[in-house]
This record gives C-alpha cells, structure tokens and sequence, in this order.
C-alpha cells in the first residue's frame, strides 16, 4: 500500500516541475521578445534619424553624403527594414537626379559646340555623291582633286559623322605604290601606321593612299600648322619628299579641328544616351520595389 501511494505522488510532482518550467520559459520568451522588440524600435527611431540626415544632404545636392548616410543605415540598423526600404529608394532618386541633370549640361554643351561646328565648317566644302553616299565629307576648297590635277599632296577630309581621314596623293609617269605617310618637324616626327592604297587615272598614275593613324598626323599639323612641316610618302623604296604647302597645313588644320567639334558631339550624344538608359533602369527597379497597392 505504501508503495502504491509513493507511485502515485511522482506524477503529481512531474506536472508541477513542468508547470513551473513551461511558466519559466514563456517568461524567458517573453522578456526576449520585448528586449528585441526594443531593440528594433531603436534602430528604426536611429536609422529614421539618418535618413533624414541622407534627404537634407540630397536636397542641398550632396549626392555623396547622402549615399554614405543612407548606406550607413544598413550597417548601424540592420533591424531598420523600413527605413532601409525608404534609403533605397532616395538611392534611386540620388541617381535618376543625377542622370537628368547630366542630361541637362550635356544638351546644353552640345547646343553650344553646334554653334561653333557651324562656324568651323564655313571655309570648309561639303562633298557628297548624292546616288551612291549616305553622308557627305568635308573638306578645304583649296583641296579639292580638281583643283590639284598637277601635283602631289596631303589631303584630309572628314564625314558628317566625325570620321576623320587623310589621303595622299602621289601623282607621276609611274606608279609609286606608297603605302603611308611621314611628318616630320626638327627631332619630332608622326606617321601614319599603313593604309588602304588604290590607283587611279590613264596616263599619268595616281596613287592614293587612305591613312590609318590620320587623328595623329591631323593633330601634329594643326598643332604646328605654322612651322615648317616635312612631308614624306613612304615607298618600298625608301621615304619620298613631297611640298606641304601653307595652304595644304591651313586646310588639314581646319579639318582637324572641325572633327574634334564632330568629336565632342558624338561624345555628348553618347554621354545622354547612356543616361536615358540609367534613368529608365533605376525608374524600373523603383516600380519593382514598391508594394502591389501602392
């Protein structure tokens, strides 16, 4: 009988070690719970602070600062999945901004640089076989293949698009197959790299030459389009002096500087494009980051 009573005491005392532990437990969750959902409310109070650090720098146009302030959020507040949300956001904003005022100085630049292309194409002829060429070249009067039917030169040239091209012209009783050019001023010289060679003319033979390397030697004329340049077509055997005429250096140099004109566009038009597509990127990855009903 004793025995039987001490059997029946034990599970008695199991449930109220367990009551006690189960009570212990929920107490410990509990105060977890709290404890963490404290420290969340923090970091979001903490990260709502810096954000509002993050807005007043992109208001005041300091991009960087706001980006470093918004991308402290996620390192101090981890917690902060709200306020983090809105940083992102305001990330997207800093860029498609920045985009469009991009777009805005490099419309207002090319708008500019048109003006001045007008300018510098004005001493310059526009040449184009309506039948067989999209675009047009241009290039000096003073160079024109008619104008020059006597003698041998160095002929620049560039397209409607900016693209820049020399062609020397070897006129003789022979063909002299030369394959490039030389330029050469005291201890300084440039040449071009090879080029696309083609003969044409009964009779006389006249060899031209489409130089590879033409920005170069372009350059290096325009650059001392006053001193006394020496000009060379290069053979198989051996350089060939030719006369770089005042005017030939006045015609090439106003070439050049109407292919950097063409140049710079090109680089604007390129620079907008390149923001546009930004633009649109970031307004996508803003719509997918917003919830269904907003």
């Amino acid at each position: 009988m004793e025995n039987s009573k001490k059997r029946c005491i034990f599970p008695g005392k199991a449930l109220a070690l367990f009551g006690k532990s189960a009570a212990l437990f929920a107490a410990c969750a509990a105060s977890f719970l709290a404890v963490s959902c404290n420290d969340s409310q923090k970091q979001e109070e903490r990260a709502r602070e810096i954000y509002a650090q993050a807005e007043e720098a992109y208001r005041n146009g300091d991009d960087s600062l706001a980006y470093r302030l918004i991308d402290s959020i996620k390192a101090s507040c981890p917690k902060a999945f709200e306020t983090r949300q809105k940083g992102l956001d305001l990330k997207n904003r800093i860029v498609i901004t920045s985009a469009q005022e991009q777009i805005a100085l490099a419309d207002s630049m090319r708008l500019a640089l048109e003006r001045e292309g007008e300018q510098l194409r004005r001493g310059l002829r526009l040449v184009k076989d309506a039948q067989y060429e999209d675009e047009g070249n241009y290039l000096a009067p003073s160079q024109l293949d008619e104008a020059n039917a006597s003698r041998s030169y160095l002929r620049a040239q560039v397209s409607e698009s900016g693209n820049l091209v020399l062609t020397s012209v070897a006129r003789s009783g022979r063909t002299v197959k030369h394959r490039g050019v030389l330029l050469r001023l005291g201890d300084r010289e440039v040449r071009t790299t090879g080029g696309e060679a083609f003969t044409q003319g009964t009779g006389r033979k006249v060899d031209y030459t489409e130089a590879q390397g033409a920005v170069e030697v372009a350059a290096f004329v325009a650059e001392n389009e006053g001193a006394g340049l020496k000009l060379f077509f290069l053979t198989d055997g051996g350089p060939v002096a030719v006369p770089l005429t005042a005017a030939d250096r006045k015609a090439i140099s106003a070439v050049y500087r109407c292919y950097e004109n063409l140049a710079k566009i090109a680089k604007l038009k390129k620079e907008t494009e390149e923001a546009y597509v930004k633009i649109r990127f970031y307004e996508q990855k803003s719509r997918e980051r917003r919830p269904p009903h907003s």
